[in-house]
């Protein structure tokens, strides 16, 4: 997807504002039109529908946490990893855990939640446009540590699934469900990434008899 007209950052940026705010069904083209200036002419002539706005605005919405986990990886590697594969992975597991719990994205996720139901497409959008782009860096990442220290695990992917439920379940339904979600702290975080990822270590270790 080309990204380089103004007016398409712009539309695309009000629109998930908007999304947010009002769910996908009750947001439509004329509200986004209002809110940028622009004209309905404008919005089909570059998008089409509204479906299109919705998947190009998660993908922008997505592409600064897919940054950072590309960041991550390379600077892994260009400084010859420094760091230990637990350590890469308590540190990609707090990123990912502070995705999940920033504002924005729980209440995306809600509007997820609810309007997928109706309109299953939208659940479709948001598996291949974040949760499979975020596993695609994830199994990079254990590939490469499974070629530099011999880990000798066959199925890298299963395992990258292991290590997203244990870091992502312990915050993912109760931040999505409960209405006044008290947000954990820093160190909570910490102490539970850190031990998930040891977990996720014992797994690994383990790979051949489980």
């Amino acid at each position: 997807m080309k990204r380089h007209n103004i007016d398409r950052e712009v539309i695309l940026n009000v629109a998930w504002e908007l999304f947010l705010k009002y769910g996908y069904k009750k947001t439509n083209l004329r509200m986004i039109v209002k809110n940028t200036g622009g004209s309905l002419a404008t919005i089909y002539k570059i998008f089409k529908n509204k479906k299109t706005i919705f998947s190009e605005a998660l993908y922008n919405n997505g592409q600064v946490f897919i940054d950072s986990l590309e960041q991550e990886f390379f600077n892994n590697i260009s400084n010859d990893d420094s760091r230990t594969p637990e350590q890469y992975f308590q540190q990609i597991g707090r990123l990912l855990v502070c995705e999940l719990l920033s504002a924005k994205n729980i209440t995306f996720l809600r509007l997820i939640l609810v309007e997928s139901y109706d309109n299953p497409e939208l659940f479709e959008m948001f598996n291949v446009i974040t949760v499979k782009r975020t596993r695609h860096f994830l199994l990079k990442s254990l590939d490469y540590y499974n070629a530099k220290y011999h880990l000798n695990i066959k199925d890298t992917e299963k395992s990258i699934e292991v290590f997203m439920n244990l870091i992502v379940h312990p915050y993912l339904f109760n931040s999505i469900l409960q209405k006044n979600y008290q947000f954990p702290t820093n160190d909570e975080i910490e102490a539970s990434v850190n031990r998930a990822t040891k977990i996720f270590m014992l797994y690994l270790k383990n790979y051949k008899e489980m």
